[in-house]
């Protein structure tokens, strides 16, 4: 296993707060990003239109992830951690990335066996 995500909805509300992480080996391949744009697919067929995030303030790689994404990002700071909300509508900025992640994806070199 290189990653996992979850999302969990956040009772009584159109909100569930995101969640993943990807091995150390396996970091800065796009697999974060994947697994955010997987886990917005489903939880928008379910009705949840906002990821909620928690992160430390110096965890620059999922900050990363989630700034990058192309989805609308409010983030706010308090005692070293960044709450991020994301709006998980599909709007142009977060398509055109998105986009952009699989035309970049389709055209990589596949790894070397046993890489």
């Amino acid at each position: 296993m290189v990653g996992v995500g979850r999302y969990e909805r956040i009772p009584d509300t159109a909100e569930a707060e995101v969640a993943f992480v990807v091995t150390d080996d396996h970091q800065h391949l796009g697999i974060g990003m994947l697994l955010l744009d997987h886990l917005a697919d489903v939880a928008r067929g379910h009705g949840v239109e906002t990821f909620v995030a928690q992160t430390l303030s110096d965890n620059r790689d999922m900050l990363g992830v989630f700034l990058s994404s192309g989805f609308p990002v409010e983030t706010s700071a308090s005692a070293g951690t960044v709450t991020l909300r994301l709006p998980s509508h599909l709007g142009e900025d977060y398509l055109a990335a998105r986009a952009s992640r699989r035309s970049t994806a389709d055209g990589a070199p596949s790894p070397a066996p046993g890489a």
